[in-house]
């Protein structure tokens, strides 16, 4: 298995912000977030080189994501919080990738948020897994 860690540079934005700011994955926010609102969580990245017709890409995300997040791949909703619930998530994602590639992670911030509680938003390991079938 060969693995490509999704860390820097990630982008984030709220629905109430204009301008993103760069951040990693896990992200380590200080600032609050307004709650009762959306999250942004964006990371461009190239497809794997030397893939096979037996290779299998997994995204994997570890923790998995709080129970209101949704995952997109190029526009495509990969994962959402009411599909499934288990500590981490893989997703099987080689029929979906393009030469260039947007990873998009979104989380509902509830209304009663507090800022210490916003850090685990974006807690997770995020990284692409490659395996080859024999």
């Amino acid at each position: 298995m060969h693995i490509i860690r999704l860390r820097r540079p990630w982008v984030r934005w709220t629905n109430d912000i204009a301008q993103a700011i760069r951040t990693d994955a896990p992200d380590t926010l200080t600032e609050p977030i307004e709650t009762g609102g959306d999250v942004h969580y964006q990371r461009r990245f190239n497809c794997p080189t030397g893939l096979t017709p037996n290779s299998t890409v997994v995204l994997s995300i570890c923790p998995t994501p709080p129970s209101t997040a949704r995952v997109l791949l190029n526009d495509q909703a990969v994962w959402d919080s009411e599909s499934e619930d288990s500590e981490s998530l893989c997703l099987e994602i080689q029929h979906l990738l393009q030469p260039s590639n947007t990873l998009l992670l979104v989380f509902s911030v509830p209304d009663s948020s507090q800022p210490d509680e916003i850090v685990r938003h974006l807690a997770s390991e995020i990284e692409l897994q490659i395996h080859e079938a024999s």
